[in-house]
């Protein structure tokens, strides 16, 4: 299995690496980090190349995560962090860390036997919480 962690941090992305193949021993895991705007082009390519991604939902206020997630039509994971948005600490594919952190494996486990989430499941998210939908920027 190829899987593809897109982080904010590279500290938790080496974190959750170490995870993946100490405990699940998943030993193909890419890392990109989520605001590196020179691997973009990469980071799409390994995504769609890749079984899995695991992607954080937020970098610092925006939903970047979340919107890479719903747009690359994989079966995903996403990570939210306490205090980022008040969601359940578990969802349909979410997970809230730390606190679902003992989660995770089962989880991914779970996940990649599950169809990949449809826009409508993304699209249900963002209407109970409205700072997870893309915000369009106009430059004048």
């Amino acid at each position: 299995m190829k899987l593809t962690l897109l982080n904010k941090s590279n500290n938790i992305a080496q974190a959750i690496r170490r995870y993946f193949k100490f405990v699940l021993e998943i030993e193909q895991v890419e890392i990109f980090l989520l605001d590196d705007h020179y691997r973009h082009a990469e980071r799409v390519q390994e995504t769609e190349h890749s079984d899995f991604l695991v992607v954080d939902g937020f970098v610092g206020e925006s939903p970047k995560g979340f919107q890479f997630g719903k747009a690359m039509e994989k079966r995903v994971l996403l990570l939210f962090y306490a205090g980022e948005i008040e969601i359940e600490e578990e969802g349909d594919f979410w997970l809230v860390l730390p606190y679902s952190l003992e989660r995770l494996g089962d989880k991914i486990k779970e996940l990649m036997e599950k169809p990949v989430p449809e826009t409508e499941d993304f699209e249900k998210l963002e209407k109970r919480f409205p700072e997870l939908k893309e915000r369009k920027k106009h430059h004048n």
